[in-house]
């Protein structure tokens, strides 16, 4: 496109350097066939309301841990709770210092065999009252394999979706490893899944949960990133979730509209700092990017977000006409009469390239890639 400026090709690079790293799908161990005999000999009983991770989960399938006081946990590690309480957490979250109680917690777990009974006792003790507790479950959840008790799984996730120490938060992210497509079909663990991706703050476990695009091949996975993208609190982590629900092969009924109403959201944002790690406008110009090109069937049968493009202009003309359109999202906005149905919408980009060039609020660059797009499509016809 002979009008686009150097700024917009320095834009959309930065917008894609900004973008995470594709996953790699790791080997995993398998769910198991009894699900839901799990379901029901794993699920504890409930203790006392915790403020951290034992509070009530939305998804009625899943069960939230019990805390200390579940009768199915293994009695050798419940005797050690006390020792436990006598520990500090540092004011980032994790351990302060040595403390004998970890220490022998630590070797109780080591030493115990019936790995589902530890890990069913684990997950419970991520529902306690406690943090200093839930810290110590949560820090050797990455010695057990969760993915092999899809009923303990989804516990572990429902403890996170309510989990308020960002430590702890990582530490049983990160115990999962990348999850196994079978994993991800079952539906407790895609109910507990889907309450985690839409409460998880802290990016780095928000990261951890993002499931893969190999091994997210339903529209039960997808729905998962739809609501990551529309409810998750954080800008950044729902701006994540449209790049891996962009990156999936197959297309969820509502990927497209959730993709457009986070677009206008991110447009809307203030500038970001020069040194700030998440710029709202570059996410929105990068996020645009993908969904335009976003695809999924062949042929006759292939779906795109076209329908929802001409929305997106006539916003992009609102924020012009206000004066608040920024470059970057304004340079995005244009790359889309590179499509081969801009002749549904070019008369929506010849409204925004006049009122930017007409702007008294926009800078001089702007205004020149404007006036160039308007001589483009003069000579265009």
């Amino acid at each position: 496109m002979k009008h686009l400026s150097h700024t917009l090709c320095l834009s959309i690079s930065l917008s894609l350097l900004a973008l995470p790293a594709c996953k790699s799908k790791d080997a995993g161990a398998e769910g198991d066939a009894k699900t839901d005999a799990d379901a029901k000999a794993g699920a504890a009983k409930a203790g006392e309301p915790a403020t951290g991770g034992n509070a009530a989960l939305a998804a009625g399938s899943v069960t939230p841990p019990g805390g200390r006081s579940a009768s199915d946990n293994l009695a050798p590690l419940v005797e050690l709770v006390a020792g436990l309480e006598a520990c500090k957490l540092s004011a980032e979250g994790g351990l302060d210092g040595e403390c004998a109680g970890f220490d022998e917690f630590y070797d109780a777990v080591s030493a115990q065999e019936d790995d589902k009974a530890v890990s069913r006792t684990l997950v419970n003790f991520l529902g306690d009252q406690n943090e200093v507790v839930r810290w110590a479950a949560s820090d050797r959840l990455g010695s057990l394999d969760l993915q092999s008790y899809p009923a303990l799984l989804a516990m572990a996730l429902a403890a996170l979706a309510t989990e308020t120490n960002e430590e702890i938060s990582r530490n049983i992210a990160g115990s999962f490893g990348v999850l196994e497509d079978s994993v991800l079909a079952n539906p407790s663990v895609q109910a507990g899944l889907t309450a985690a991706l839409v409460k998880v703050e802290d990016d780095e476990a928000f990261d951890h949960l993002l499931p893969p695009s190999s091994a997210c091949t339903t529209e039960a996975c997808w729905g998962l990133l739809v609501a990551a993208v529309k409810q998750n609190p954080s800008l950044r982590n729902r701006a994540e979730a449209a790049y891996a629900l962009y990156d999936v092969e197959g297309m969820h009924p509502e990927a497209c509209a959730a993709g457009i109403e986070l677009i206008t959201v991110l447009s809307k944002e203030a500038p970001a700092a020069e040194d700030a790690k998440f710029d709202p406008h570059e996410w929105a110009s990068s996020t645009l990017y993908e969904l335009a090109h976003f695809e999924s069937g062949e042929g006759d049968a292939v779906k795109t977000c076209a329908a929802v493009l001409p929305g997106l202009i006539d916003e992009a003309i609102a924020q012009a006409k206000a004066g608040t359109l920024h470059e970057s999202v304004f340079y995005a906005v244009l790359e889309l009469d590179q499509r081969e149905d801009k002749k549904d919408f070019m008369a929506k980009l010849i409204t925004l390239a006049e009122t930017v060039a007409a702007g008294a609020k926009f800078n001089d660059e702007m205004k020149q890639t404007a006036n160039g797009a308007l001589a483009d499509y003069k000579a265009e016809g």
